[in-house]
Order: C-alpha cells, then structure tokens, then sequence
C-alpha cells in the first residue's frame, strides 16, 4: 500500500515538473555583441561576442551573418540552445534587430 502511494505521488510530481518547464512561452535573448569568425580551418565557426559572454551562431540567419556582418556591432533576437561548460553556448539566430557600427 505504502509503496503504491509513493509511486503515485513520485508520478504526480514528475508530471508537474515537466508541465512547469513547458510554461515558459518565450525564450528567447536579445544581445549586443561583435560578429567573428573563430577557430582553425577547416573547423571554423561564428561568434557574436560582447565584455561578458560569446555565443556561437548556428540556424538559417547564420549564412546571412557570416557574409554581411564580420566585424561589425549587431543586436540580435535569438535562442540559446545549447550551455555547457566545455563549449561555447549556442544562439540560434532568428532576427536582426540592429546594426549598430
């Protein structure tokens, strides 16, 4: 009896945590930061830096970026993917919001 309850009660509170994680509606970041290009070739990727943190840029605004912005100041909408501790975060780039140098 015992253990039944706890396992109903471990399900409940399993389930409430998940549908807790899935309320947040909007992840998305905005961030100010330099475009580059880092690594070696053939391993290259890009970075959107600022004073505090570096971002690698993956998704479909990351060609678009690549090609026009090396160098330059932009703000950026996007969504962090990826955080760890043993690589760059990952920010999948959805919008520029403004180019500001």
């Amino acid at each position: 009896m015992k253990r039944t309850i706890f396992i109903i009660f471990f399900t409940i509170l399993t389930l409430a945590l998940f549908s807790v994680s899935t309320l947040r509606t909007d992840t998305s970041i905005y961030m100010t930061g330099t475009i580059s290009v880092a690594g070696n070739e053939p391993f290259t990727y890009l970075i959107i830096r600022n004073a505090n943190i570096s971002y690698s840029i993956v998704g479909d605004m990351r060609g678009t970026i690549w090609n026009n912005y090396q160098g330059r100041t932009i703000k950026v909408k996007g969504a962090v993917l990826k955080e760890t501790d043993l690589m760059l975060h990952q920010l999948d780039v959805t919008e520029i919001i403004e180019v500001i140098e």
